[in-house]
């Protein structure tokens, strides 16, 4: 392995082979008696591979609130069966947020008079004040509510 005075000399003509040899060079250690003690270098194209697909693969997952929250925003700007879509991910996987999810598609389903998709919500909510939001909610929107199921009149 070459030292750090002959990559110093050999500055003029940078490679990126010279790059892997000057950060192997940086990375070996001396002791104080002059021994050279190896540093365990992983090849930089891995490490760099590495490092880069764990910072996108961070990114690029958003998490069960994040996508609750694009389904509202979507729900805003008028995207309502996408917005109901991303809720519906999140409802059917479970977990603690599929009960909002639920509650965030009943009340969608209703804007836009999606009775059975607004019934399968009702029936997933477990809060009595919940489910008598939905029916206010559905009723206001021109859907009746008989035998525990939406309707259109």
């Amino acid at each position: 392995m070459a030292t750090l005075a002959g990559l110093r000399r050999a500055r003029e003509q940078v490679t990126v082979g010279g790059l892997v040899l000057l950060a192997a060079a940086l990375l070996t250690a001396e002791s104080p008696a002059g021994a050279r003690e190896p540093v365990a270098v992983q090849p930089a194209s891995r490490t760099l591979g590495t490092a880069r697909r764990s910072m996108l693969h961070k990114r690029n997952l958003p998490t069960d609130q994040d996508i609750l929250d694009q389904a509202q925003a979507a729900y805003i700007r008028g995207e309502r069966q996408h917005a109901i879509d991303l809720a519906t991910g999140i409802a059917e996987k479970g977990g603690e947020l599929a009960l909002p999810a639920w509650r965030f598609i009943g009340l969608a389903a209703c804007s836009v008079r999606a009775y059975r998709l607004a019934t399968r919500a009702f029936g997933n909510l477990m809060s009595v004040d919940d489910q008598e939001a939905l029916i206010r909610a559905c009723k206001s929107n021109g859907l009746s509510f008989i035998n525990r199921e939406f309707v259109e009149p």
